[in-house]
């Protein structure tokens, strides 16, 4: 039996682009059963050119508007899912671009293997400026991959609806890295979970965005997604929680060195010494210390790379 899909889209203030990820989504070449798009406050006219673009759609999916007055996507997102009543849901963005043949594959996938939990797939971004370029994708959905890559983006996975009521749904006190946090929450379950290896989806990066132009720009918000996320391995019963703890701090240590890389030492060697202290606490708390060290210090002088030292925990 084919599973029912919703897709649903928060938005805030995109009337400049809402209706190109829209019309994406009608593209489709299997249309999913229903669209929930989610105003989150918009005041440019974004939920009448919304209204309207609806009213014109004479496609087979359902199409349903509904409002979210508490700000932050994360709350729209979990509108949007209180309304879906299907077996699958993916979030995507109000300014990015599905590919045609995504919820055919999803649809597929997940028909293939009825107890399939969570599919993911890989995306492109388009950044500001240089050359689009394929993001990174885990083949084997390892939870280091997520700690430092998230390839639990928005934009880059369906689940089982139940999946992530299980969960908790998205974190509503969190603005920045809640896909990032929300992913980490995802793979403790250790679900069925399968990769997509074809590109579903398009990431359209944006001048104005609530992820701000830097790392330093949107600290205090990163660094509360990385606190709840340790917190969620702290209490969680996975085998492995241990070795994940210790993969977040060195992932700490590389924002440290971004931080430093980005021209804010102060802020990193806060970072960076409240990240080795908690390292301490920890199992092979001396190799621990020491990678988040060589991780912030390769960080700050070029930038990438630094993920490769996790290989030794």
């Amino acid at each position: 039996m084919k599973p029912s899909i919703s897709v649903i889209v928060p938005t805030f203030n995109r009337a400049h682009l809402v209706v190109r990820t829209l019309d994406s989504i009608a593209a489709q070449t299997e249309a999913p059963d229903r669209l929930i798009v989610v105003d989150n406050n918009s005041t440019d006219g974004t939920m009448q050119i919304v209204e309207r673009w609806m009213r014109l759609y004479n496609g087979p999916m359902e199409t349903t508007l509904l409002m979210e007055s508490k700000p932050g996507a994360a709350a729209a997102r979990d509108r949007g899912l209180a309304d879906a009543d299907t077996d699958v849901v993916c979030f995507f963005d109000s300014d990015d671009e599905m590919r045609p043949a995504m919820i055919k594959a999803i649809r597929r996938e997940f028909e293939v293997e009825p107890d399939l939990e969570l599919l993911h797939w890989p995306v492109f971004l388009h950044p500001l400026s240089g050359k689009p370029r394929k993001l990174k994708s885990s083949p084997n959905a390892d939870m280091g991959f997520q700690i430092f890559h998230s390839f639990l983006g928005t934009q880059r996975f369906a689940a089982k609806r139940d999946l992530i009521i299980k969960v908790g749904g998205w974190n509503h006190n969190l603005t920045s890295w809640n896909d990032w946090e929300l992913g980490i929450r995802l793979l403790l379950t250790r679900p069925f979970i399968k990769g997509y290896r074809n590109v579903l989806a398009d990431i359209h990066a944006q001048e104005k965005s609530i992820t701000g132009t830097s790392f330093h720009s949107n600290a205090e918000k990163i660094e509360l997604a990385i606190r709840h996320a340790e917190t969620a391995v702290k209490n969680s019963r996975h085998p492995e929680r241990y070795r994940f703890l210790r993969l977040i701090r060195i992932r700490k240590a590389i924002l440290a060195g971004t931080y430093f890389h980005e021209g804010y030492p102060l802020d990193g060697q806060r970072l960076l010494s409240e990240t080795i202290k908690e390292a301490g606490s920890l199992r092979h708390s001396r190799l621990t210390a020491m990678l988040c060290r060589v991780a912030a210090i390769q960080t700050a002088v070029i930038r990438r790379g630094a993920a490769e030292w996790a290989r030794l925990i």
